[in-house]
């Protein structure tokens, strides 16, 4: 199925808007070229459970592509799905805010020439991600995090992180690699996941979430 050049409202995804408790199931669909406020193409709420699918070109102020923002508990998975030329404020293809709740898993996904101010291609401020199997290549950041940006969590709860596992490879993301923090590898090896001590004291600085 295709979404093609569909604009949508202020607070809403472009084509897309889930809203709380709800479930949305997205298989082997196309977006592109759509625009929205909180997500280019889907603004998500509720569980979320995407595959096979392709987003390109999409815009948004917040997640290009997806802006996850649940609020209660609920699973958000994006599989084997390929974010090719988003824009946005902050998080080229992915914007999570999700805060508490499980953190939003991404399997087996391609990112690739996504940009943004922070977080050409994900961009977290209250919530987990965990990355797994995936490629960043050539994403760009005007700011910091050409792969991705963990900025200061809501309220100062530093719960905030981007973990990923050895297998995702990461080439040419500009201004760099993997994320604006100092990264520590966990016992186990598996993950990276931002130092919560170096985010908390970044926060005590006077940081703020990020304006766009």
């Amino acid at each position: 199925m295709w979404y093609e050049r569909v604009h949508g409202e202020e607070g809403r995804g472009g084509t897309i808007t889930n809203r709380n408790n709800a479930e949305l199931t997205i298989r082997n669909s196309n977006f592109r070229e759509n625009a929205g406020h909180r997500g280019g193409a889907v603004a998500n709420r509720g569980t979320l459970d995407v595959a096979g699918s392709n987003f390109y070109s999409n815009t948004a102020q917040y997640g290009g592509a997806i802006n996850d923002l649940r609020s209660k508990p609920s699973t958000a998975v994006i599989d084997n799905s390929e974010f090719h030329g988003n824009f946005a404020g902050v998080g080229g293809a992915i914007s999570n805010s999700s805060g508490d709740v499980p953190q939003l898993r991404v399997q087996r996904g391609t990112f690739r020439d996504n940009e943004a101010k922070f977080g050409g291609a994900l961009f977290t401020n209250a919530g987990g991600i965990d990355v797994s199997s995936g490629k960043f290549i050539k994403n760009s950041a005007d700011r910091e995090g050409g792969a991705g940006y963990i900025d200061c969590p809501r309220n100062n709860r530093p719960n905030s992180y981007i973990g990923v596992t050895e297998d995702v490879e990461f080439s040419e993301n500009s201004p760099n690699d993997i994320f604006n923090l100092v990264i520590k590898t966990l016992e186990d090896s598996r993950y990276l996941i931002t130092d919560a001590q170096k985010l908390s004291d970044n926060c005590a600085r006077g940081a703020s979430e990020v304006e766009v």
